[in-house]
């Protein structure tokens, strides 16, 4: 009974040791067919934006479709081989190894699954000697053969052929023509930025900066430097073209009119886009209300008063004043007496006091 034993311990024990020979010969496989999958795609999507030159959306779809596509691989082709080495989740079973080694050994698959079988029947009777008798017999005939060399892992040097290929032309590409990989592959990272169209011509902002008051005009000024100048550009803000005025050769311009709020625009021309600006518009400062405590010298006998809204005072000499603003999107107040300005003291958002 215990020679039975552990002679099917040891039978066991090299079939796992097939199973892990198995895993790892499924591991160079798919780091292999994995590499070679993920470095043909990764050119065809560089190559599809170098040509295609998307927009932000188009650039989102192929950078985010490769990533998930990598996910996807190289957890079926690579991290699943590991964990089943590991024997985590589900695994070949015996019989299924016996199986696959004898598709390389005649005769050998039959009398494994026998085994097996065997086995199982030992385990649901009281008097085993017979069946054990027959497993030890059995084992003995399977001792001499090498179930791992079953599995050859060099093998797995007839699929570098598919790899091969991508990387020479990988290679070629970042030798002979760099800026398909460089370019494409950058904005492909930056897939939320818009970026300029390679043209004959290019967008130079004129304006010293974007920004504007709130309730007023600006005037965007924009240069068109290039060997051929287009006849028409346009500035395009929320959907809308707007065609820019032509002040002179090159130099274009559009006046936007009782600015609201901030907004994006970009220019364009003939198919060519230009990056995304951004007019700033800046929220009028406002004063709401103010009031003015005046503290009035002795000499006067006139009664302390607070008036409110009043702009034009006529106050005697020593007079001490005290104004107090309420305003409206409000960083400074000034005040100018003579060819002096002075500054009111901040005591809060939007509130100011001068003495």
């Amino acid at each position: 009974m215990e020679r039975t034993n552990n002679n099917y311990t040891l039978l066991i024990n090299k079939l796992d040791q097939f199973i892990r020979k198995y895993y790892t010969d499924q591991l160079l496989k798919g780091l292999i067919y994995a590499s070679a999958l993920l470095l043909a795609l990764f050119l065809t999507v560089n190559l599809l934006e170098y040509f295609l030159f998307l927009p932000p959306l188009g650039r989102k779809v192929l950078f985010y479709g490769f990533l998930g596509a990598t996910a996807f691989v190289s957890y079926q082709w690579i991290l699943l081989p590991i964990f089943h080495y590991l024997r985590l989740g589900k695994v070949i079973s015996h019989e299924q190894a016996a199986s696959i080694i004898g598709k390389h050994f005649s005769n050998v698959e039959d009398r494994l699954l026998n085994i097996l079988q065997l086995k199982k029947q030992a385990d649901t009777i009281e008097d085993k000697s017979l069946i054990n008798a027959s497993i030890d017999q059995k084992i003995e005939t399977l001792n001499p053969v090498p179930f791992s060399s079953a599995i050859n892992l060099g093998d797995n040097r007839k699929y570098l052929k598919y790899l091969v290929i991508p990387v020479l032309v990988l290679m070629t590409l970042m030798l002979a023509w760099p800026d398909v990989i460089q370019q494409s592959s950058a904005r492909l990272i930056r897939n939320s930025d818009s970026f300029e169209k390679p043209a004959p011509f290019q967008f130079v902002l004129a304006n010293d900066k974007l920004s504007a008051m709130q309730y007023t005009d600006f005037e965007v000024l924009v240069n068109i430097e290039g060997e051929a100048l287009p006849d028409e550009a346009y500035v395009v803000q929320g959907g809308d073209r707007y065609k820019l005025k032509k002040n002179k050769e090159g130099q274009y311009a559009y006046t936007f009119r009782n600015l609201q709020e901030s907004m994006d625009l970009y220019f364009s021309a003939v198919g060519f886009n230009s990056k995304k600006y951004t007019l700033d518009v800046l929220p009028k400062p406002m004063v709401l209300s103010f009031k003015v405590a005046l503290d009035y010298p002795a000499y006067t006998g006139r009664k302390d008063e607070v008036l409110e809204n009043i702009g034009d005072l006529q106050i005697p000499e020593g007079t001490k004043a005290i104004w107090d603003f309420s305003t409206k999107s409000t960083s400074e107040i000034g005040i100018a007496l003579g060819d002096s300005v002075y500054y009111a003291n901040q005591q809060g958002k939007n509130h100011f006091t001068f003495v």
